[in-house]
């Protein structure tokens, strides 16, 4: 709808067993050319158990025009559907989309790369401060964040990676400024979890 603003719905939160389920039907989607790599999934359950992936279109619908049109005979249909073929097992993606529409139903991956920061909270406030309703506006400060948070993320990790057989432990911390979180396992850390406190908080 001309006027709409952007939709940009952030992802949901998944088990580990149904991130995993993700990746590989966000793969075997990327192999079969019906989604292709962009810079959030939605997981229904089937009654065998499996899962079917989809993507949560609700507020990208409420800023569509409807568009109505005659619908032709259903006999008319029918008669013209010889030689035809669908994959019903995974229909609602046959139907291949204007190109000029395609971005308008990007998706996010479950990836989040701000728990393998330490201390992002801090580090990032001059960019999420930019989000305010005071306006964008790109400072020296702003750009000294965004550096510092591109060479944060190209270093070597020193996470360890979380083993779902043994005891997590959470240690926590907080200031009159911000908070932040440790998950760790056997004193290794697996995340990191910070950020900074508005004036009401």
């Amino acid at each position: 709808m001309q006027g709409s603003n952007l939709v940009n719905k952030g992802p949901y939160r998944y088990a580990k067993q149904q991130k995993d389920e993700i990746d590989r039907l966000v793969k075997e989607s990327l192999k079969s050319g019906i989604i292709q790599p962009s810079n959030s999934p939605y997981l229904v359950g089937k009654k065998n158990g499996s899962w079917r992936m989809c993507v949560d279109y609700r507020e990208l619908n409420k800023n569509t025009v409807n568009d109505q049109f005659p619908i032709p005979l259903v006999d008319d249909l029918l008669d013209e559907l010889y030689g035809s073929k669908i994959d019903l097992r995974s229909g609602y993606n046959q139907v291949r989309m204007d190109p000029i529409d395609i971005h308008k139903t990007a998706f996010k991956t479950h990836s989040y790369y701000r728990r393998f920061v330490k201390g992002y909270g801090s580090t990032a406030k001059p960019l999420t401060n930019m989000l305010k309703k005071e306006g964008f506006c790109w400072s020296s400060e702003a750009k000294e964040a965004f550096q510092s948070l591109k060479t944060k993320l190209v270093q070597a990790p020193v996470l360890a990676l979380p083993d779902f057989t043994k005891t997590f432990v959470v240690e926590v911390d907080a200031s009159g400024f911000g908070i932040g979180v440790v998950l760790m396992q056997e004193m290794h850390p697996i995340a990191f979890i910070s950020r900074a406190l508005n004036q009401q908080q």
